[in-house]
């Protein structure tokens, strides 16, 4: 693992930032799980590039502006953690939204994202 690991992550969130989810679904890793906590509407575990597909297609669609931005990569080992900030405005009730998470796992070269949250 090494600053290749961590090009290919912040590459990643880019293009998500830009809706270019070919980009970003051909560096998740096919067999991707992640786990959405339970106020969330899409509450639960989640696997598979085409889950991760439809699960980041409702964000865009449901918030104008949306964004996931990394503020801080850390490498631990094998593992990367990004440290997110998601923006968007919104939804039923028109507000602003901003969340703070954080995605981790053993990021492998080839397939840089096996998220898990």
């Amino acid at each position: 693992m090494g600053e290749a690991d961590v090009e290919a992550l912040e590459r990643g969130y880019a293009a998500l930032n830009r809706g270019d989810l070919s980009v970003v679904l051909d560096l998740l890793d096919p067999d991707i799980e992640w786990h959405e906590p339970g106020p969330s509407p899409e509450a639960g575990t989640h696997r598979g590039r085409d889950s991760f597909a439809r699960f980041f297609r409702g964000w865009l669609e449901s918030f104008e502006g949306f964004r996931v931005e990394p503020e801080r990569v850390v490498q631990r080992g094998d593992q990367l953690m990004a440290i997110v900030r998601q923006t968007g405005a919104g939804g039923p009730a028109a507000c602003r939204s901003r969340r703070a998470s954080r995605t981790c796992g053993p990021f492998r070269t080839a397939r840089p994202f096996v998220g898990k949250q």
